[in-house]
C-alpha cells in the first residue's frame, strides 16, 4: 500500500483546529509534532499556548486528489499557515515513520530520555520513558538537553523540587529518577499537566508529583528550582521565585537567547548569585544560587 502525506506548518494556536479540518476531510491519521522543540513563550494571563510552530501532519490514500484539500485549508486559514509540503509514502506504517523522529537521547553520564516506543539503549541508565504528545520537551532542543545535563551532574537526591513550566513532564520525572523527593509543577497549559501526568505514570511516578498553582507555594519550601521558560517571564518572576527558594538552594534557568543573558542576570543579581552561564546553539542556562 501507499499513502500521501501532507504536512502543514502552522501557528500553534490554529493547530487543533486545522487538525480538525483534516479530520473532516476524511484524513486516515492525523499527527501534531512540534516542527522545532521550540520552548513555549509565557503567554498574557488566562492566555493558553502551545507550540510557537506546529507541524499537522494528514495522511491520506494515494488516489485521493489532494489539491482540494490544500486548497480547502489554505482558503480557511489564509494567516496562519506558514508553509506546507508534499511526501509519498510507500510500503510502511506512516505511525512508525512519525514516531522515528524521536530517539533515544542522552544526557550527561546517566541520564536517558527514552521515547515509550524504544527500548532503553542501556537498561542500568536512569531512564526516563517519555512520550512528549501535545506538549513541548523531547530533550532535542538545547534549553531542555542544558537543564537534564545540569540534573544528571547535580542529582536532587531527598529534595522537593519545583519544576515552573513542566512542559511534557520531563524535567519533573527526570529529577524524581534522580533521586528527588517529590517534584512540584506548574504550568498554565492544560495540555502540559496531561502530558506530564501521562509521562509521570508511564514511569510510575504519579505519586510523587503534584500540580500545583504558583499560590499554593510555600516560602523557603524549595531545594531546587527548574525554569525552562523564555527570558520575559523569568525576568518577570524572579521576585516571587526568591521566596519560594530555601537558602543557598538553586534556581536553574533556560529558555534564554543569548543576547538576553545580560538583563536576566542583572535582574537576578540582587536575590541570587550567579554560578554558571552555559551557552548551547544561541540559548543559555543561567545557573544561580538564592542568598
Amino acid at each position: 500500500m501507499a499513502w500521501i502525506q501532507i504536512t502543514f506548518h502552522v501557528r500553534a494556536e490554529h493547530a487543533s483546529a486545522v487538525a480538525d479540518v483534516l479530520s473532516d476531510l476524511n484524513a486516515l491519521a492525523v499527527t501534531l509534532v512540534d516542527a522545532e522543540d521550540n520552548p513555549v513563550y509565557e503567554p498574557d494571563p488566562g492566555a493558553v499556548d502551545l507550540w510557537q510552530r506546529t507541524k499537522v501532519i494528514g495522511i491520506f490514500d494515494d488516489d485521493r486528489d489532494i489539491k482540494p484539500i490544500i486548497r480547502h485549508i489554505e482558503t480557511r486559514f489564509p494567516q496562519q499557515l506558514l508553509d506546507h509540503n508534499i511526501e509519498n509514502i510507500a510500503d510502511e506504517n506512516w505511525v512508525s515513520k512519525s514516531l522515528d523522529q524521536f530517539q533515544p537521547l542522552r544526557c550527561g553520564d546517566r541520564l536517558w530520555i527514552v521515547p515509550t516506543w524504544h527500548t532503553p539503549p542501556d537498561p542500568h541508565a536512569v531512564n526516563v520513558m517519555l512520550n512528549p504528545g501535545l506538549a513541548f520537551g523531547t530533550g532535542n532542543h538545547a534549553t531542555t538537553a542544558l537543564c537534564l545535563e545540569w540534573l544528571d551532574a547535580n542529582p536532587p537526591a531527598g529534595q522537593t523540587v519545583l519544576d515552573f513550566g513542566c512542559g511534557s513532564g520531563i524535567l519533573a520525572i527526570a529529577a524524581l529518577k534522580l533521586g528527588a523527593e517529590r517534584v512540584l509543577v506548574v504550568d498554565h497549559d492544560p495540555q502540559a499537566i496531561e502530558a506530564t501526568l501521562a509521562n509521570a505514570a508511564e514511569n510510575q511516578l504519579q505519586d510523587r508529583i503534584a500540580i500545583v498553582s504558583a499560590d499554593d507555594i510555600q516560602e523557603a519550601s524549595i531545594d531546587t528550582l527548574l525554569a525552562n521558560i523564555l527570558a520575559g517571564p523569568i525576568i518577570s518572576l524572579a521576585p516571587r521565585f526568591m521566596p519560594w527558594l530555601k537558602v543557598g538552594s538553586p534556581a536553574i534557568l533556560s529558555g534564554i537567547l543569548s543576547e538576553q543573558g545580560n538583563q536576566v542576570t542583572q535582574t537576578y543579581q540582587p536575590w541570587f548569585t550567579i554560578t554558571n552561564v552555559v551557552e548551547r546553539d544561541n540559548w543559555l542556562r543561567i545557573d544561580t544560587r538564592r542568598k
